[in-house]
């Protein structure tokens, strides 16, 4: 079993992810992610890069064993979520501003 493997399946224990979840999360069979796990298979560009957007597991750490298998820069989908959601609170708020600076505008501009 390589060192990759073993690490993500401890990760998996450890966060209560079962084999079930983690092939519907990567949109592959059961049985894929079972070879996966048990190392019989290596983790190419395109697998390692699916498991980073998933789980932000480091796509080095996975082609060559080398560093922390968490990718300290990832950011996972609900953080973005989050971020893009401030994002469109803060881009509604402006707006209603706007939306009150015209109707201030044109109050001054139609005053009799």
């Amino acid at each position: 079993m390589s060192k990759q493997s073993e690490a993500m399946k401890e990760y998996f224990l450890l966060n209560h992810i079962p084999q079930v979840e983690v092939a519907r999360r990567l949109n592959v069979k059961r049985s894929a992610v079972c070879t996966l796990l048990s190392g019989r298979d290596n983790i190419g560009p395109r697998r390692a890069e699916m498991l980073y957007r998933e789980f932000g597991f480091s796509r080095d750490f996975l082609l060559t064993g080398e560093g922390e298998l968490i990718d300290p820069t990832f950011v996972s989908k609900s953080s973005r979520e989050q971020i893009l959601e401030e994002r469109l609170i803060q881009k509604e708020l402006e707006i209603i501003n706007l939306k009150d600076e015209i109707s201030k505008l044109k109050q001054q501009v139609y005053k009799p």
